[in-house]
């Protein structure tokens, strides 16, 4: 192993920007070095000293190697070079990969436990190190099972020996399979996927990994991002003497493909990529194709190949390139190669065939079925064993469920039935797309004899269809779709279909499957639409489900409550009579013995029912009927109050829209006095500025007030799936004597988009000199601001996924245990420190039926039943005290890791997320500068942890 060297050369990262690489921490540069076919190959020596000088000079800290480069001689130049110019391997970020070894043993190659472990101890001895940084699977391997690979990689990361491991190369549905194993087993799946990416081949970069890239957050080490030499238009005119082409006998078959049509396609294009990026960019068509990679918002790091350092300085100019290219020349690129790869579609059917049974029963429902007459669905045609097959139209839910159930009682007659298929049947079918019966029933039919045998595969297909399919107990869940549809979001909506069917079935049989039919195929319908996927989870369908009854509910409700007015009315009417009855008897008694002195019984008795209604003429009846604003706070404030059960009054007003409609429906509680109770407090006072706790800021005469607005979705594994920042600044002046002036604003930090913040002036306002300080002015300098109003100035905008500009960093971590339950670690840390948060809510959401035990918390928690989760509340996160960072920690019922998300964030904040400040303001005619005030508030439209 390599011993203590001196350090003689410091890295200084200059202006390379550096990115993750997938969804770990390790941070890459955007531009590394690769030593195929170059370093240890057709360079060695002194040259390859320069070549990693010059890329370790330029901010190139990564360096890609193999055990086959060169029969292990990359590794062993790589290593050389490093102690020889004394590099600090804390440094260094080293990659190599396995599978084909320098010798040609039977175990000399592969990805078997035995040529993992050995070929990185090998490696490391030829590079002269201790560990690498990630270890690449060099090729997939099928001769070995998937399990053995992931358990040797993650062995060879548990010694030191390296600390991350990923694929080359490596297929979408191999790479899914590897995560699936490795999440199974509790392992470190791949980080990374090093691919082939260029102009001419997007499609599986591009198109295959797109899933993996949301899912997982896979990153990409790309190589060959010119093409061998293709795109930097040498190839133009011809095969030049003493090229790579004209000298590598590698080559061959690339060489005659140029002869081609499509070959001569393709110079075509490289000589218009040349003429674009002459004219527009004024750089070399080989700047032009790295930084196109390179601006791929998937790709970690694009590998560069160098023989001289020479040519490794003429490609780094691509770092020159890539902040100029804008969508309008990504545009005009894209026009020139026309092969923008396009997304699959799901096309067929989904169905569940089992084992042979007795019953046979196929539904099948119009594509137009909508969620908004579900309630009454069409179906084209079912078979009920012992009636035949049936056209059955507009047949009601009820009535067409029992004919469904009826069948279980008929096993006898569909057992005889000579229309009872011998073979595997489905139990229900679902079509996205328009086909026939013959069809459908002919694909469901050659499923069985398709499924492979002692295989761990989940897929199969034919020359026109591909099966997806999953065990659920004793039926198979199946999925049939085109084959140019996408294996992985096929994969991924099978699961959700599964879910789906295990959430709304209390076992995964027959019988319990036919008695939710309809419910499922509702359910079908909301997660694809015309044969695409929708872009929702188990949650958001189920929440549709239950809203689809929400018209039914609200007549019950009105009902029960009509029924309550009617008892209760009835109740004081009778208590009203009694009182009555007393009375007259008590007056009767009094007015025996001097009736002569009153004149009469008659005469004493007769007003007695007109002094008992008039205290009824004078109850708050009248008086809250005609005073909404008096009868308002009462619904707000049972409705607010969390952990108190809804009144009647109160779930009709909720189901019906709030007060506004109070006011339009006659109840019990608005004739009845009050009753005092905990429910009936008013609710905390929420402010209408949306600023919460943020301090207020004193206005000076020039007051300025910046608003900010985020919205972002954060990946549980890590990463950012979507981040938009939104600002604008508004001015206003209450000294007309200040109205003329001008506002320089503070710089953005470059962390925070810096440059590729888009700003929008006022059209009156005067825009941003490219190069210079940013000036907030009117165009016409003798006319002055309005006074006395505040005026907006500026607008702001900022979209990406960088995840070093995430204000909040969220980790929710659910670990299932043994006995049914599962602990959740959630922590928070506040990452943007020009910011103070205040009134942040984290809410998490809990199983169904579960209720936790928090054993550690950092502020306070409480349990919101509404929407069942838990809600963590921290006063105020502030980057000066211990309010940093924060943790919450408990326990739970149930193992379902999924059922804990989405988490929701909310908070208001004091200070520019974006950096946007004010650095001076100064009067146009000069003078002092005048006073000013600034008021910065950000807050959240959707801040989600998915």
């Amino acid at each position: 192993m390599a011993s203590q060297q001196v350090v003689q050369h410091e890295f200084d990262p200059k202006d390379m920007p550096f990115r993750r690489l997938g969804p770990s921490g390790l941070r890459v540069p955007v531009f590394s070095l690769g030593g195929w076919l170059t370093l240890g190959g057709s360079v060695v020596g002194d040259p390859v000293k320069d070549i990693i000088k010059t890329a370790f000079d330029a901010g190139i800290n990564m360096f890609d190697t193999a055990e086959v480069y060169a029969a292990g001689k990359s590794e062993l130049e790589i290593g050389r070079v490093i102690k020889e110019l004394g590099l600090r391997r804390t440094d260094l970020v080293i990659t190599t990969k396995l599978f084909w070894g320098p010798r040609k043993g039977p175990n000399d190659s592969g990805l078997s436990r035995k040529h993992i472990i050995e070929g990185t101890k090998e490696s490391l001895e030829r590079l002269g190190l201790e560990y690498v940084d990630v270890i690449f699977a060099h090729r997939p391997d099928g001769t070995v099972p998937i399990e053995e690979t992931v358990r040797a990689f993650n062995y060879v990361i548990d010694k030191g020996q390296a600390f991350y491991w990923a694929t080359s190369e490596w297929s979408a549905r191999e790479i899914e399979e590897a995560y699936h194993v490795a999440e199974k087993l509790n392992l470190q799946g791949p980080i990374a996927e090093q691919c082939q990416h260029h102009m001419f081949h997007r499609e599986r970069p591009e198109k295959e990994y797109d899933p993996l890239y949301r899912k997982y957050g896979l990153g990409t080490t790309t190589w060959s991002s010119l093409a061998s030499g293709l795109l930097t238009g040498k190839y133009n005119d011809g095969i030049p003497e003493g090229s790579r082409f004209a000298t590598t006998t590698f080559f061959k078959s690339t060489v005659e493909s140029l002869k081609q049509p499509e070959g001569l396609e393709k110079i075509r294009k490289v000589k218009e990529l040349t003429k674009l990026a002459a004219d527009e960019l004024q750089t070399t068509p080989a700047a032009l194709a790295l930084a196109w990679v390179a601006k791929n918002p998937n790709t970690s790091t694009v590998i560069l190949g160098a023989s001289s350092p020479e040519q490794l300085k003429e490609n780094l100019k691509a770092l020159e390139v890539l902040p100029r290219l804008t969508d309008d020349i990504l545009e005009k690129i894209e026009k020139i190669l026309d092969n923008k790869p396009v997304p699959a579609t799901m096309e067929l059917s989904l169905s569940l065939p089992t084992n042979p049974v007795k019953r046979f029963i196929q539904l099948t429902f119009p594509t137009s079925t909508t969620s908004t007459n579900r309630a009454s669905y069409n179906t084209e045609f079912a078979r009920f064993p012992g009636y035949g097959w049936h056209s059955i139209n507009r047949i009601p839910n009820k009535l067409l469920i029992k004919l469904l159930l009826r069948t279980l009682e008929n096993d006898d007659t569909a057992a005889e039935s000579e229309e009872c298929p011998p073979h595997d049947i489905s139990v229900i079918s679902r079509q996205f797309r328009d086909m026939t019966r013959t069809r459908i029933e002919s694909l469901l039919a050659s499923f069985p004899k398709l499924i492979p045998t002692n295989t761990q595969h989940t897929s199969v297909e034919t020359p026109e269809v591909r099966y997806v399919y999953q065990p659920l107990e004793d039926l198979y869940i199946l999925l049939i779709t085109n084959k140019a549809s996408n294996i992985l979001q096929d994969i991924d909506t099978l699961h959700l279909f599964a879910r789906v069917v295990s959430d709304m079935c209390r076992s995964a049989d027959e019988r319990e499957i036919l008695k939710n039919a309809f419910e499922l195929l509702g359910a079908f319908d909301e997660v694809v639409s015309m044969g695409y996927r929708e872009n929702v989870n188990l949650m958001q369908v189920r929440s549709v489900l239950e809203m689809e009854s929400h018209e039914e509910k609200i007549q019950e409700i009105i009902a029960r409550n009509k029924e309550a007015e009617a008892k209760e009315e009835l109740k004081r009417r009778a208590k009203q009579l009694e009182m009555q009855r007393r009375e007259q008897q008590r007056r009767a008694a009094g007015a025996g013995g001097g009736s002569s002195y009153l004149g009469g019984g008659v005469s004493g008795y007769s007003p007695v029912p007109q002094r008992f209604d008039a205290p009824e003429a004078a109850a708050p009846v009248t008086r809250l009927a005609s005073s909404p604003a008096a009868r308002s706070p009462a619904f707000k404030g049972s409705g607010m109050k969390l952990g108190t059960k809804k009144t009647k009054q109160a779930e009709l007003i909720d189901a019906l829209g709030g007060d506004a409609l109070a006011s339009s429906v006659g109840l019990l509680e608005v004739s009845a006095p009050p009753t005092p109770s905990a429910s009936s407090q008013p609710s905390p006072i929420q402010r209408s500025d949306g600023r919460g706790g943020v301090p207020e800021v004193e206005a000076e005469s020039v007051h300025i007030v910046i608003k900010e607005q985020i919205s972002l979705s954060l990946l549980r594994d890590g990463g950012v799936q979507s981040m938009e920042l939104k600002g604008d600044m508004n001015l206003q002046v209450s000294d007309a004597a200040l109205a003329h002036l001008r506002i320089v604003l503070s710089t953005p930090p470059t962390d925070f988009g810096g440059n590729s913040l888009q700003f929008k002036q006022h059209p009156n306002v005067a825009k941003f000199a490219p190069g210079q300080e940013r000036v907030v002015a009117l165009k016409d300098p003798s006319r002055a601001f309005p006074v006395g109003q505040s005026l907006a100035v500026l607008k702001w905008r900022y979209a990406g996924t960088d995840e070093s500009n995430v204000p909040l960093s969220i980790n929710c971590w659910p670990s299932p245990s043994n006995d049914g339950t599962c602990e959740v670690s959630i922590e928070y840390e506040l990452e943007n420190e020009n910011v103070t948060l205040y009134d942040v809510v984290i809410s998490i959401p809990l199983p169904t039926g579960s209720y936790p035990t928090v054993s550690s918390h950092t502020g306070d928690w409480t349990l919101d039943p509404g929407s069942h989760s838990l809600a963590w509340s921290i006063p105020s996160v502030s980057a000066a005290d211990d309010t940093r960072t924060g943790s919450l920690i408990f326990t739970v019922g149930g193992d379902d890791t999924g059922a804990f998300f989405p988490v929701a964030v909310t908070f208001a904040g004091e200070g520019s997320l974006a950096g946007v400040g004010i650095a001076s303001i100064s009067k146009i005619s000069g003078g002092d500068d005048p006073a000013f005030s600034v008021d910065a508030v950000v807050t959240t439209d959707e801040y989600l942890v998915v």
